[in-house]
């Protein structure tokens, strides 16, 4: 009688397109652009897997995308976005880095047989060797009116792409947004969730939930120094990978129309690994004065390379 690993290579060798044997093993990280989110992925977006990257309007997931596209160009893997909001802006695409004349970028708003985004995503993947599959958003996708289409279509379009995606190696980056579950008990009141239903969430590795930062904090933004700056908090929950840590927070400054401002996010994380102290309005490295003030910082870290 054969053994059981004579029986999965002879159906390997069989169906070769169908059965693979996973390593568990990260061949390659993606970086995200930002260091801090980085930081709490453990150096990247870690391949094989399926990130969602959701929150409310303007709580910076299309620029974090932006980033996490122009990362994936420099390191030249093959990668395809489907813009399906149609708010791609390439002045600041270029602004952060993307080289727009390579991108391939395309549009499906339809669910119809031959237009369908996971079959397509599907196609890609198998045929076309994509690395990175980026999708804004997941929200904006076309179905019937029919109660629950919406959450049914990804359910089932997940399942295309899972097989794929961790043959290939590959990575899907996923935005989705709130919708408002509406409540009829007064006792209870309407909350926000994330859309796509269950099965998407099911199906997610990794989620990163993106929010502005809290009142306090939007108050001391009223100062001219910070008028160009919208802070923004990620939290990443694991949701079914090992590779990420159960959970962590990166906050970092995203400045209008450049993007994730990287002197910040030096500055923050200096602070966390305790290299930067401070001291009232003053900040300390090895027990000298280095800046006054937050920004004061900020400028001494873009002036001067050497201390940066």
């Amino acid at each position: 009688m054969d053994s059981i690993g004579e029986i999965i290579k002879e159906k390997i060798k069989k169906h070769p397109k169908d059965i693979f044997i996973p390593t568990g093993e990260v061949s390659y990280r993606l970086p995200t652009g930002s260091l801090g989110l980085d930081r709490v992925l453990g150096g990247g977006i870690p391949s094989g897997k399926i990130v969602q990257i959701f929150g409310r309007e303007g709580s910076g997931k299309t620029t974090t995308v932006y980033h996490i596209i122009a990362e994936a160009q420099k390191a030249d893997l093959p990668l395809v976005f489907f813009d399906i909001e149609g708010a791609y802006d390439e002045q600041y695409a270029k602004a952060i880095g993307i080289d727009t004349e390579n991108l391939n970028r395309i549009n499906v708003s339809t669910i119809s047989d031959d237009l369908d985004l996971f079959e397509l995503t599907k196609e890609f993947l198998v045929e076309g060797n994509a690395k990175i599959i980026v999708v804004d958003s997941i929200t904006a996708i076309e179905t019937n009116d029919a109660v629950g289409a919406h959450a049914r279509f990804i359910s089932s379009g997940m399942k295309k792409i899972l097989f794929p995606i961790a043959k290939n190696d590959a990575i899907a980056v996923i935005v989705n947004q709130y919708r408002m579950k509406i409540s009829t008990n007064p006792r209870y009141p309407s909350t926000p969730q994330a859309a796509g239903g269950l099965g998407l969430q099911h199906y997610t590795d990794i989620k990163i939930a993106m929010e502005q930062d809290n009142p306090a904090t939007k108050e001391r933004r009223k100062k001219p120094e910070f008028i160009e700056d919208t802070v923004v908090n990620a939290v990443v929950q694991k949701a079914k990978d090992y590779n990420v840590r159960p959970q962590g927070m990166a906050s970092f400054l995203i400045t209008h129309g450049k993007g994730i401002n990287h002197i910040s996010e030096i500055a923050n994380i200096a602070k966390d690994l305790g290299i930067l102290e401070q001291a009232g309005a003053y900040y300390k490295c090895n027990n000298k004065t280095v800046a006054q003030g937050y920004q004061g910082l900020l400028e001494k870290l873009e002036q001067d390379e050497e201390f940066r």
